[in-house]
């Protein structure tokens, strides 16, 4: 008896050891921009933006009064993407970077459009790359700074 309780023990210690593992893992990889965060999402989009291709775009962080009306917490980066003179579509879209960004102005993200599939209905990919704390938007640059913690060889380009 003694001997099948000190077995289930370890069984659940290592579970337990294995499920906090897991969650540390996946922090890391949420604060360094390698996990991927599908989001229904404003995008401006322009009727001439091709599948495959991708463009420089941008997006505020809340403040508190549009995390309010919202109700996504303050800093939340992803609530609208503008990257063309394209209208406003609600769009799924899957975002490479962290969700709550309150040290920046404005975020700098490389989205790419994809071919929607049923499967997942992610229309539009975006990978940050950077992020400015002026109170006026910086052009994204196509590549990340070197302060950024985004890698971004970590992601295939199409």
């Amino acid at each position: 008896m003694k001997e099948a309780l000190f077995w289930l023990c370890k069984y659940v210690f290592l579970c337990l050891a294995i499920g906090v593992l897991c969650m540390i893992g996946y922090a890391w990889l949420d604060q360094t921009g390698r996990a991927g965060h599908p989001e229904d999402t404003a995008i401006t989009v322009g009727s001439g933006w091709l599948v495959g291709e991708s463009k420089e775009c941008l997006s505020a962080p809340l403040n508190a009064e549009g995390a309010a009306q919202s109700g996504k917490p303050i800093g939340y980066a992803m609530s609208s993407v503008t990257c063309d003179g394209g209208p406003d579509h609600s769009m799924k879209v899957r975002f490479y970077g962290r969700e709550i960004q309150a040290e920046y102005k404005t975020v700098s993200w490389r989205c790419v459009r994809n071919e929607v599939s049923f499967l997942d209905g992610v229309s539009f990919t975006c990978y940050q790359t950077g992020g400015a704390t002026e109170n006026k938007p910086s052009a994204p640059s196509p590549q990340p700074s070197s302060s950024s913690n985004f890698n971004w060889d970590a992601f295939p380009t199409r």
